[in-house]
């Protein structure tokens, strides 16, 4: 099944998210093997829940997410074979961008997006913090820019 992202042809710079919560092989093929037996026991027998649990789990294990920066905000593309789904966060909504070390990953960031009371964490390559902070500040003069190590008296714990 052949899409096209929506920043495809976007000029500029797009810093694409990293995603870190990967699942490991040996959880795939239990996932797939758990659908299956949901799905045989919805059929063959009274519990027909099994069908509903075998439809979730497949809708997880298809479920694909693309998140990149660019110069229109933040953009979010959900893939969930069965339908699409696009979700952009202006510059001029978003209030705040919070970026903080990880100390599990030492080669990536984590930036926080706040728009209203709503808040997005994702992982982007440290090489790309300092692109993305400046594209902010030029497209949103309002955006609020913190370094949660030395803003750690606004953090709640």
């Amino acid at each position: 099944m052949k899409f096209d992202l929506p920043w495809k042809d976007l000029d500029g710079n797009i810093y694409s998210y990293i995603d870190v919560k990967n699942r490991k092989n040996y959880v795939n093929y239990i996932a797939w093997f758990l659908t299956i037996l949901f799905a045989l026991i919805g059929f063959f027998t009274v519990y027909r829940i099994g069908l509903f649990i075998a439809l979730v789990l497949f809708l997880t294990l298809v479920y694909k997410r693309y998140v990149v920066v660019t110069s229109r905000g933040l953009e979010i593309f959900y893939n969930i074979f069965i339908s699409k789904s696009y979700e952009i966060w202006d510059w001029e909504d978003i209030y705040a961008l919070t970026y903080a070390n990880d100390y599990d990953y030492k080669d990536l960031k984590i930036i926080y997006f706040t728009k209203g009371d709503i808040t997005k964490r994702f992982y982007f390559k440290s090489e790309d913090l300092q692109g993305i902070i400046s594209l902010a500040k030029s497209k949103s003069k309002k955006i609020k820019i913190f370094d949660a190590a030395k803003n750690k008296s606004f953090i709640k714990n």
